[in-house]
């Protein structure tokens, strides 16, 4: 005796007159009948269910990074306007004329530099050395207790 197809549930949905017209329009066109095109269509959507969940996650965490971003933006032009402002006052209030003042900002502005490229290469040769250490050993190294 042939196998049968297994049986299916029936389903009964609503929906707006206008919605039914569009789905009608689809079953023209497709020369497909209505429970053919639903079924596709809610089948469709139980696999992509959890994808459409996901992607509405990640533009909620998109959301909010961009606020973040736009908050730090913020915060960094008033400290900047603020750093700004303290050096106008300190260059106002230096004694000397305006050659030596400018080139006293000049020689700071350069050592700061100095020390910054200096605390980057300390920061980059630990970063180096962490690596180093989270590599695994090659074979036939043997690891101290």
């Amino acid at each position: 005796m042939p196998k049968r197809p297994p049986q299916t549930a029936p389903i009964v949905y609503r929906l707006l007159s206008e919605d039914q017209g569009r789905l009608d329009a689809i079953c023209l066109v497709e020369k497909r009948n209505r429970a053919d095109v639903t079924r596709e269509a809610v089948l469709w959507w139980l696999d992509h269910r959890e994808k459409l969940a996901e992607d509405m996650r990640q533009s909620k965490l998109e959301k909010r990074v961009r606020h973040m971003e736009d908050r730090l933006a913020g915060l960094l032009s008033k400290a900047n306007l603020d750093l700004g402002t303290l050096v106008q006052i300190m260059f106002i209030k230096m004694g000397g004329t305006e050659a030596e003042k400018t080139e006293t900002f000049k020689k700071a502005r350069r050592q700061s530099v100095k020390r910054l490229k200096a605390k980057l290469q300390d920061e980059t040769e630990m970063a180096e050395l962490y690596k180093q250490d989270m590599d695994p050993p090659e074979k036939g190294e043997v690891l101290a207790p």
